[in-house]
């Protein structure tokens, strides 16, 4: 079953796929699939096979956040801005 995240609620896993189902990006994160907007597909196909964690906000201009939970100081912006990425490694 595909799961809509309520505001400020949070799923932390590996992104093991993406795809669209009516009208929808779908992303199995762990073992829980999340309803994504369409639009964040080609900003999330890049990070399949990491560990990610996507939280939903009630910001309007950043309805969702995701961020990439790795062991590499690698951190780059996503190109549509409509999501955060940030690297978290190091940090204490």
């Amino acid at each position: 079953m595909n799961r809509r995240l309520a505001e400020y609620e949070e799923v932390a896993g590996y992104l093991k796929e993406l795809w669209i189902d009516n009208e929808s990006l779908i992303a199995m994160i762990g073992s829980i699939s999340v309803i994504l907007p369409t639009d964040f597909k080609k900003d999330l196909e890049p990070l399949v096979g990491q560990r990610v964690t996507v939280l939903r906000t009630d910001i309007p201009t950043q309805r969702y956040i995701v961020r990439v939970l790795s062991d590499e100081k690698m951190c780059y912006p996503l190109e549509s801005g409509s999501l955060i990425q940030e690297c978290i490694a190091g940090m204490t």
